[in-house]
């Protein structure tokens, strides 16, 4: 059957949406996406403007297959940022060389558990990497694959299939003899669990992905390095909608499960949605009036970096008591 035909029309995916919470418009709910697709007649933006957060999916009792559909309809109704993206995808060697954290860990000489960077975590937040690495239970396991590359959702979601597949290939082929692959980064957590063996027809690479801070916090004892009651942690969509293990509870964390209204390019291609989208969260931020605020997506990170520029804003791991091993100095060779 085709998706159109298995939802009964019931409404739950609409009250799950943060774009439709945020609008308040039908067309922009799942259902009414759905009814689009059916129509033929959106235009590229209107699918650009589907955060791919999973959360319809989530919720939908029907079981409908959303974010396949979803997914589908972006990359048939590619957007302009492609280019943007693809000239980034160039110019990321030379970032990689000056800036990249990964051939310093290429020290790692493990076989069993594979780090994925993520482009944040390789670029944007090496840090929150080293203390990963101090803080695993079994560091002699550790490798980072130096083929990796970017998980691929910014490609995707720019509809742009054949970078997105490249991407895909690439790290397949990187992971393939881990026995566990560990990330920091909820986005890309959701891409290889969800949005790869939709690609691939196979669970392989899903089945032995995990969120890093999840394996942590059922293999050690987490302490914070500051009062855990002074952090606001804001659990990203794509962390929450995933059948993950929620350790921001059993850590006894002030959070917030809402959207950011970030989710990539779409914070700037739909900036008053986007605004709409996060206002709850900001709200909630200033109610509690934290000291910390931490996240665990690089595009989360990128938004509360934004609107709070006056707040420490981490990676939630980065917040952790650990022991930064001396061999992974930040120092760069010339």
């Amino acid at each position: 059957m085709k998706p159109t035909e298995l939802c009964a029309r019931c409404g739950k995916c609409l009250v799950a949406c943060p774009v439709f919470k945020a609008t308040r418009r039908e067309t922009f709910s799942p259902r009414g996406r759905l009814m689009a697709l059916e129509e033929k007649k959106a235009s590229f933006s209107f699918w650009a403007s589907c955060l791919l957060c999973g959360a319809c999916e989530k919720t939908c009792p029907n079981n409908v297959p959303l974010l396949e559909t979803l997914v589908k309809a972006k990359l048939a109704h590619p957007i302009p940022t492609r280019y943007l993206l693809a000239a980034a995808d160039k110019l990321k060697p030379i970032a990689s060389e000056r800036f990249s954290i990964k051939k310093e860990l290429a020290s790692l000489k493990g076989k069993k558990i594979a780090i994925f960077l993520g482009c944040g975590g390789e670029l944007l937040y090496p840090q929150a990497i080293k203390h990963l690495i101090s803080l695993c239970p079994r560091p002699a396991d550790l490798f980072v694959p130096q083929e990796q590359t970017c998980c691929g959702l910014p490609f995707l979601a720019a509809g742009d299939e054949k970078a997105f597949k490249e991407h895909l290939e690439t790290n397949l082929k990187a992971f393939k003899q881990a026995e566990l692959i560990i990330t920091l980064c909820a986005s890309c957590l959701f891409t290889l669990k969800k949005i790869y063996p939709a690609f691939t027809g196979d669970d392989g690479i899903s089945a032995k992905t995990l969120d890093a801070m999840a394996y942590l916090a059922k293999n050690q004892d987490l302490e914070f390095s500051v009062p855990k009651e002074d952090i606001f942690f804001q659990v990203p969509c794509h962390l929450k909608n995933l059948d993950t293990f929620p350790w921001w509870r059993d850590l006894g964390l002030l959070y917030y499960e809402g959207c950011c209204g970030q989710a990539g390019a779409f914070g700037y291609l739909f900036s008053k949605k986007a605004e709409q989208i996060r206002r709850p969260l900001f709200k909630e931020i200033e109610k509690s009036k934290p000291r910390y605020l931490a996240t665990a997506c690089t595009s989360c990170l990128l938004a509360l970096k934004k609107a709070f520029p006056t707040f420490p804003a981490k990676m939630v791991i980065e917040y952790l008591k650990t022991f930064i091993d001396p061999r992974f100095s930040l120092k760069r060779e010339p």
